[in-house]
């Protein structure tokens, strides 16, 4: 369970993000919406402790997130991929890199890492691209292969920042319900998206988000976040 205690977030006297109060339930399918600049991602790096907290208080399974993320690795796909798709990099070597967190320095990755990795691969239907080079992939496939790195985290909690972003039509049809079944299989799941109408089938949570959480329509299957007042036209 990812508990938020009046979080507030300002740059350079503009306030990005205020008064958040949010629980998302350990087995959710949670989605934060909102129009560009809203803080959504503001939001999702927070409880990343990728962003430093400013004031307020983030708890992950009843511990600080401080604390919980020096002990436990999250998977997360981030909107902007730091690695180059024309890097000369294998896909087995790209999902290894999610388990960097559980190797002590100067420690060699074993068997069961790898055996990891290739589970990782068949849960996004990606064991055959295991020997591609990630140059090969479609921006579908690259972003199931950044998925599966997320998986071999191991973590029960999977982060994702506009994971639609360079997946064609098809491709995130596919990817979703990729997710829903990530989801059954007991995953915590929150993701940023702009992509309302395909999550509504799957997710179970919709955090409607412009600086503060907001009142928005109810969709069959949807628990909503209800906080404040003046963004009627907001979702």
């Amino acid at each position: 369970m990812i508990v938020i205690n009046d979080l507030n977030f300002i740059v350079r006297s503009k306030t990005i993000l205020e008064s958040i109060n949010l629980i998302i339930d350990k087995g959710e399918f949670a989605v934060i919406i909102g129009p560009n600049g809203a803080g959504k991602s503001t939001l999702l790096k927070s409880m990343l402790n990728l962003i430093p907290l400013q004031s307020g208080k983030i708890t992950i399974d009843g511990v600080s997130h401080y604390d919980y993320l020096k002990n436990n690795q999250i998977g997360y796909l981030p909107q902007n991929e730091d690695i180059n798709p024309d890097f000369p990099m294998k896909v087995s070597d790209l999902v290894l890199m999610g388990r960097f967190f559980h190797k002590k320095l100067f420690k060699s990755f074993t068997n069961n890492d790898h055996d990891i990795v290739i589970n990782a691969l068949k849960m996004v239907n990606g064991e055959h691209l295991a020997q591609h080079m990630i140059s090969s992939l479609s921006g579908g496939e690259f972003q199931r292969v950044l998925l599966a790195r997320a998986l071999a985290t191991e973590s029960k909690y999977i982060f994702l920042d506009e994971p639609e972003a360079g997946i064609d039509k098809k491709g995130i049809k596919s990817f979703y319900e990729l997710l829903e079944d990530l989801h059954q299989s007991g995953k915590t799941i929150i993701a940023v998206s702009h992509d309302l109408d395909r999550l509504k089938k799957h997710c179970t949570k919709v955090i409607c988000l412009d600086r503060r959480l907001h009142d928005h329509n109810s969709f069959q299957g949807i628990s909503p976040v209800i906080i404040h007042d003046h963004s009627e036209d907001l979702c």
